[in-house]
């Protein structure tokens, strides 16, 4: 989901730049290619990572008790797949079943036409629908047409227009929730049309009328290029505009620089992630290590006396193997999946004098759910061989840092 968001306000803001600095130029082959990357490249740019701006972190030594992982298996996975990722796949499917339904209806119409092979162009006649264009081919509705339209149609035919319109209609199957893309597949195929205009409308008072005489004789697929596409005001306007390279530079400009802001952003944003986490696992294995490696926070027996730090001469010992038992015993939550929460729990508990696991409680954690988990399991224990201070048994204060990552 976030993904998504983060592509559809990409695709918004390269959009506004079309809006401000490209819309109605006579350039049509430069807007063109900025529509064609504001559909693509929105959808790339959350998925780079730069190594530039990664951070290293020093390593220190491991603590005595490792971090115990949890991770989901196949069941859990499979049980943890909610109502909304069923819901958007359903609705791609039914948009990209449509969109082949639509293909397959040109086809088995042009294959009930025989065609006639004209320079690039394969022209079938007496149709009944278009004037329009599908790839190579370009259907007539009667048995002639004007110069002006079949050189039109024969021009978006040579561009490779329909190219454009499969790929847009793929990523709107895909990207369904993404409305600018709903805008720009419109301000694309308008694009089309300048281009188209520009061959053929070499005698812009014959061609202005031409386009006006077909504004109500018109059927076509929707899919295909039609010879008559709104807005006529616009294309009759283009006709009318020199070429004009002004400002082009500075949109390009502007473009670089938005994307390289773009992945900067994104690009920090992950390394503050990565960072941040990375600094608070080394943070909690530092406690782990002190702990562990140097000495142990030693409760006395005197209960009046406060705990401070001791070196220890035996350290309490799990009856097992404490990985292998936190791995048998311990469940990812099935709350935490469905809401895809992972995070790293930190469990503080004491192991008594008899060996007892007792006053277990949370430290940090990102969730109840994954709390009640690591701490069901720390209050099922087997009772531990308690530490030792000169021979006597002590109570003894430990952490174990519990990692739920989903797979």
């Amino acid at each position: 989901m976030i993904y998504l968001i983060q592509a559809t306000l990409y695709t918004a803001i390269l959009y506004l730049v079309y809006l401000a600095f490209l819309k109605n130029r006579s350039d049509h082959n430069w807007s063109r290619a900025y529509l064609l990357l504001n559909m693509v490249l929105p959808f790339v740019l959350p998925l780079i990572s730069m190594p530039v701006f990664e951070q290293n972190s020093t390593t220190i030594a491991e603590a005595m008790l490792p971090v115990v992982n949890v991770s989901t298996d196949l069941s859990d996975k499979a049980a943890s797949i909610g109502v909304l990722p069923i819901l958007y796949i359903s609705i791609s499917c039914l948009l990209l079943g449509y969109v082949l339904a639509q293909a397959v209806h040109v086809t088995m119409f042009i294959k009930r036409h025989p065609f006639e092979k004209m320079g690039d162009i394969r022209l079938i006649r007496n149709t009944s629908m278009g004037p329009g264009s599908w790839f190579s081919y370009v259907f007539i509705p009667a048995t002639d047409a004007d110069a002006a339209v079949l050189a039109h149609e024969e021009a978006h035919v040579r561009h490779k227009h329909s190219y454009d319109i499969v790929l847009m209609r793929l990523i709107q199957c895909v990207a369904w929730p993404n409305v600018i893309l709903f805008f720009i597949a419109k301000e694309l195929k308008t694009v089309h049309e300048f281009q188209a205009d520009a061959v053929a409308g070499t005698n812009m008072e014959t061609y202005g009328t031409t386009l006006l005489n077909e504004l109500f004789h018109t059927k076509h697929f929707s899919l295909s290029h039609t010879f008559f596409h709104h807005p006529i005001k616009r294309r009759i306007m283009m006709l009318q505009k020199n070429k004009s390279h002004a400002g082009k530079m500075k949109v390009v400009t502007l473009s670089l620089l938005l994307v390289t802001s773009m992945l900067y952003v994104q690009c920090t944003k992950d390394s503050d992630s990565a960072a941040k986490s990375k600094n608070e696992e080394l943070k909690e294995d530092e406690i782990a290590n002190k702990l562990y490696g140097k000495g142990l926070k030693i409760e006395k027996l005197d209960p009046d006396a406060p705990p401070h730090e001791l070196e220890y001469d035996v350290a309490p010992e799990f009856g097992s193997d404490l990985m292998e038992y936190m791995a048998k015993n311990i469940k990812y939550p099935k709350k935490a999946q469905k809401e895809k929460i992972e995070g790293r729990v930190v469990v503080k508990f004491v192991v008594d004098e008899e060996g007892n696991v007792t006053n277990p409680k949370i430290v940090r954690s990102p969730d109840q759910s994954l709390s009640d988990a690591a701490l069901d399991v720390i209050n099922n224990m087997p009772k531990w061989k308690p530490g030792e201070m000169k021979g006597k048994r002590v109570k003894v204060s430990l952490t174990l840092p519990v990692s739920f990552k989903l797979q």
